[in-house]
């Protein structure tokens, strides 16, 4: 008889266990889901120290054929990506981008090639200022 009413109990628990988890799911997060979308949909002005460059491959040979690859990612203050940007890299000659701007997650990137061998500091400029992160490349035989 005892074992009975514990039964009863863990079933009582259980059910009311996951019609609250039912709730949750189906009433009150997609409110919060919408809400915050559709406040993180507007994107500011490029923030140059959240910006960034990434070196995707950064040693190469210094062949002119051999294939360094950067990417500039560009923010705003949110750490939001800015598009349709258009972006240049110093520092370095031999440079293809790969698009001529920044996509919808304010992503471009480049292909860089060299024959002198050494190692450079590359930036880039957007809007005629300079992202303050840097990459360096080094181009080798």
């Amino acid at each position: 008889m005892k074992n009975n009413k514990k039964l009863k109990l863990y079933s009582v628990i259980a059910v009311v266990f996951i019609f609250g988890f039912y709730y949750m799911a189906a009433k009150v997060l997609p409110q919060y889901t919408v809400n915050y979308m559709t406040r993180a949909t507007r994107v500011g002005e490029v923030d140059y120290k959240q910006s960034t460059l990434i070196g995707a491959k950064s040693l190469c040979k210094a062949d002119s054929v051999d294939v360094c690859k950067v990417t500039v990612a560009l923010a705003d203050e949110n750490g939001l990506g800015v598009p349709d940007k258009v972006v240049k890299l110093l520092g370095v000659s031999g440079v293809k981008a790969l698009a001529t701007t920044s996509d919808k997650l304010g992503m471009i990137s480049y292909e860089v090639t060299s024959r002198v061998e050494g190692q450079f500091e590359v930036s880039a400029e957007v809007d005629g200022k300079i992202i303050e992160k840097k990459v360096v490349l080094t181009f080798r035989n």
